[in-house]
Parts: structure tokens; C-alpha cells; sequence
């Protein structure tokens, strides 16, 4: 495990009570189906305000429409606890969903899944919280690896490991672009993980869903 610049005892037994509520049984792993609603969120902050970008796609790679929430933030950013603070963003955006009767078969969080120092990311509380299957895809990393030694074609990974057990990847989705930083939250293989980031990826580094959630949070902050 790597080294930990922050350290709450409070908020370390949380997430800790939190973990063992994942669920990667066999069983209730998430597979993709044809017209699959994918949802992904993205959230951009301005002053106590959150403004969630959603995107909303039909597996495999129908675009059905990109819409904006907006929340009144109400948790303190603790470092290291991001889950805490955007997760109820998150929990609260899909209730809006809900009531619209858009419920997602997948969802996909701006954030990390289990490749964080504590094995426990946004994906993973939202995952929790919700009991969906969750997609964690990140654009900046928690976990140390040589990025210099990460090759430049497309599809060239590192893997990032608890014990022997790989929880996520460093992966370039378009060749000589930055690695974004993909693992499972809940309820999904990285095997399958990777198949639906890359199947969400046309001509960019970031998947089309993340890059469209991101624009419209924008378009509205």
C-alpha cells in the first residue's frame, strides 16, 4: 500500500465500515446489455455551489442527451476524504434522475474506485450507497508509478495492485495522451471496466461520456 499523507481515524473507520459493503461476488458483476443506460456524472465546483454534468448514453454508443444539476454543497473538503464531499453531490443528482425516471445500469463517477490509498474512492461510496455498479475514471492519480515508463501507444498500461490483485490501471486511451486512471467502485470487473471505457472512446483521451458531462458542468458553472 502506499503512503498516506492524510489521516483521519474517524473518517479511516468510516470508509473502512464502508468497504466492507462492497460487493464483487461473482454473481453481481455488472455486464453490458444492448440499450444499457449509462449514466456518467462529472461535477465542477463554484463557491458552496456544485453543478453536475450528467451524461446520459444507450449502450453501446448511442448519445440519448447531456443535462445539468445543480446542488448546494453542504460537507467540508477534508484532503484524502473526497468521497465524503462529492459523493452526496452524486447521491443527490441521481435522486433527480430518479424522479425523471432515468435509472442508470451503470454509472460512471469522475473520481477512482478501489486504486486509492485506502482502497476506498468516490466509485466506491457512491457504489455503496446506491448498490450500483460503478466506473471510476480519473484524470489525476493517488497511487505512486514511474509515468516515464508508461510506453506511448494506445492501450499501454500500468496496473496498480492490493496484494496480488489488480484494482485499476494508468492507461493511455489515445497514443502519445496523458493515462487516465480507470478501476471498479463496485459491482464490476476491471475487465469490464476497460472494455466500456474503451468502447465510450472515440477520438480523444477522455471517453466521449466523461467529456461531455464535463462540458455541459462547465457550460453551466
Amino acid at each position: 500500500m502506499s503512503p498516506d499523507n492524510y489521516n483521519n481515524d474517524e473518517l479511516n473507520a468510516l470508509q473502512q465500515q464502508l468497504a466492507e459493503q462492497l460487493d464483487f461476488s461473482p454473481a453481481s458483476l455488472y455486464k453490458p446489455k444492448r440499450d444499457d443506460l449509462i449514466v456518467t456524472i462529472d461535477v465542477l465546483y463554484s463557491n458552496d455551489k456544485a453543478v453536475a454534468g450528467i451524461d446520459i448514453t444507450g449502450w453501446p454508443h448511442q448519445h440519448i442527451k447531456t443535462l445539468t444539476y445543480q446542488a448546494k454543497v453542504s460537507g467540508q473538503y477534508i484532503p484524502g476524504y473526497f468521497s465524503f464531499y462529492e459523493g452526496p453531490v452524486i447521491i443527490e443528482t441521481l435522486a433527480w434522475l430518479k424522479a425523471q425516471n432515468i435509472i442508470p445500469a451503470l454509472l460512471v463517477v469522475d473520481g477512482h474506485g478501489l486504486a486509492h490509498p485506502r482502497y476506498f474512492g468516490l466509485a466506491c461510496y457512491v457504489g455503496v450507497i446506491t448498490s450500483l455498479p460503478v466506473i471510476g475514471i480519473a484524470k489525476k492519480n493517488l497511487l505512486p508509478y514511474n509515468a516515464q515508463g508508461l510506453g506511448k501507444k494506445r492501450y499501454v498500461e500500468h496496473g496498480f495492485y492490493k496484494q496480488k490483485e489488480k484494482i485499476g490501471v494508468a492507461i493511455r486511451l489515445q497514443e502519445d495522451k496523458a493515462p487516465v486512471f480507470i478501476s471498479p467502485g463496485n459491482r464490476i470487473s476491471l475487465e469490464t471496466a476497460l472494455a466500456v471505457i474503451k468502447q465510450l472512446t472515440t477520438d480523444f483521451k477522455f471517453p466521449d461520456n466523461i467529456r461531455r458531462a464535463d462540458q455541459a458542468s462547465r457550460s453551466t458553472a
